[in-house]
């Protein structure tokens, strides 16, 4: 007993340290206003926290639903911007009346389709547009189309709802021109390889001269007569062949191509009954 007693009182301090604690513990654990706030405190935190990273979670979660969501919204938004814009375009090219429709042939064009392009084909160096307007809308093969500078090609097929145009500066188009106010006519093309328009077939002793005006000459079953094509670029001029009586100039077309979106096919009746007997008949005097 003495043995414990000399224990206790040696370690007397340690002793007292542990009563201390317990009293404390005792203090801190019994029901007082600090532990409730303290309690409270802690439980609302860890349950704010809680809940915080659990909204997190769900939410990265729902990311893959939601991005799929905002991408079908975006492409939703993209197609209507593009239907709009290009109901836009052609509202403007509607109110766009092409000031190059022939004054003395006016009976013959009984109005015009305005047309998009919707597509360009490069073939073998020939180039043809693709528009958007077809037999539904009165386009027939062979009729003109205009820009709304001037002439532009000339309708080569149709179904229902597109049309391919041949285009003046594709070289199987030939185009018969005259020079406005001097009557000197030839032929518009272009060479195989190259973009230049030329106008020849002109005899030397024309007198044509830089800025003269070109217009189709009505010697066609295509072009009504006095469409505007375009301007004379120069006035020198080279023979075509070495002992040829004709030169050729070059020109500069009115209808730019560069950009070109909209264009107007004119409603004219083609005359197929002219060409068909004018190829029979040429057939038939070869035989």
């Amino acid at each position: 007993m003495q043995r414990l007693l000399a224990f206790i009182f040696e370690h007397k301090h340690w002793f007292l340290l542990v009563v201390l604690e317990v009293f404390s513990l005792s203090l801190f654990l019994g029901d007082g206003f600090y532990r409730r706030g303290l309690s409270a405190y802690i439980s609302t935190s860890l349950t704010g926290h809680v809940n915080e990273w659990v909204s997190e979670g769900y939410a990265y979660f729902k990311l893959s639903e939601q991005n799929d969501n905002l991408l079908r919204e975006n492409a939703r938004l993209e197609q209507e911007l593009v239907h709009l814009r290009r109901q836009i375009s052609d509202a403007q090219a509607e109110n766009i009346l092409p000031q190059v429709l022939p004054s003395d042939s006016s009976e013959a064009v009984r109005g015009y389709a305005v047309a998009r392009i919707v597509n360009v084909r490069h073939t073998l160096g020939e180039v043809y547009y693709i528009i958007n307007k077809g037999s539904r809308d009165g386009i027939k093969k062979d009729m003109p189309v205009m820009s709304a500078q001037g002439v532009m090609g000339a309708v080569l097929n149709c179904s229902a709802d597109y049309s391919i145009v041949i285009p003046i500066i594709n070289p199987k188009l030939k185009l018969s021109c005259t020079v406005k106010g001097k009557g000197y006519d030839g032929q518009l093309s272009v060479n195989d390889g190259t973009t230049q328009p030329i106008f020849n077939g002109v005899p030397l002793h024309a007198d044509i001269a830089t800025g003269d005006t070109l217009l189709t000459s009505g010697y066609s079953y295509i072009f009504p007569k006095g469409l505007m094509v375009g301007t004379i670029k120069q006035k020198a001029y080279k023979r075509v062949g070495g002992a040829s009586p004709f030169a050729n100039y070059s020109v500069l077309l009115r209808t730019s191509f560069d950009g070109l979106t909209h264009v107007y096919v004119l409603l004219t009746q083609p005359m197929m009954e002219a060409q068909t007997l004018e190829d029979s008949t040429l057939k038939t005097d070869e035989q």
